[in-house]
């Protein structure tokens, strides 16, 4: 029995988790994740071997190579149909690996606002807690943040998932079948405002011209 309408319904199928890789969309999709997700593996390789961490803000540009891997290989969690382990995954990654791009991009900014009156690279000074680790830690805490909001979400609900009848098919999907989309925008309002920050100190420093416009 459909439970919106009452009424007696065939059940035709009950699709299971990695169906969905047998239609035409998914393929395309799975497809150019992986090479995205393949090409900033090479890019971060590249980068890693090229221009080793010598001082500046060039960690930064690591984990910010690190965070698209991840954003592309999260593309998979929303490809395949939902179960427990998904939904979960889906509510704790995605604003994750969004906190760690626009994290590393935002302490990149700040450095390019401090520095935007110095005449030469060389007289920025990058020691204490403006050395290289010290900027990977500080982007770190604002991750942890991000970590905290959605982990208190999983603590708070449990991620389950349900089957809802459409087509004449019992299809999966992550609880409350009503809410979880919206859920889902919500629990990334901290990574909006991060990029509000990103935009704003990034106009800051928009005249800097040190390192090719790094700022811009």
């Amino acid at each position: 029995m459909d439970p919106t309408t009452g009424s007696l319904v065939t059940i035709d199928d009950r699709p299971e988790i990695s169906d969905r890789f047998r239609d035409i969309w998914a393929i395309i999709v799975a497809t150019l994740a992986a090479i995205g997700a393949f090409a900033a593996l090479c890019m971060f390789i590249y980068l890693l071997v090229i221009y080793p961490v010598r001082g500046g803000t060039t960690i930064l540009g690591y984990m910010l190579c690190f965070g698209i891997i991840l954003m592309y290989a999260l593309v998979f969690a929303f490809i395949v149909h939902a179960s427990n382990e998904v939904c979960g995954l889906r509510r704790f990654a995605l604003g994750f690996v969004y906190s760690i791009a626009y994290s590393a991009l935002f302490v990149k900014l700040v450095d390019c606002w401090r520095t935007k009156d110095k005449e030469e690279v060389y007289y920025v000074k990058y020691n204490k807690i403006g050395n290289p680790w010290g900027l990977f830690f500080s982007a770190c805490l604002i991750v942890l943040v991000q970590v905290m909001i959605n982990a208190e979400w999983l603590i708070l609900e449990s991620p389950d998932m349900e089957r809802v009848i459409y087509s004449n098919k019992l299809w999966p999907r992550c609880t409350p079948d009503d809410f979880y989309d919206e859920g889902l925008i919500l629990s990334n309002v901290f990574v909006m405002f991060l990029i509000f920050l990103c935009v704003i100190v990034g106009l800051l420093a928009f005249g800097n011209d040190m390192n090719h416009w790094d700022c811009r």
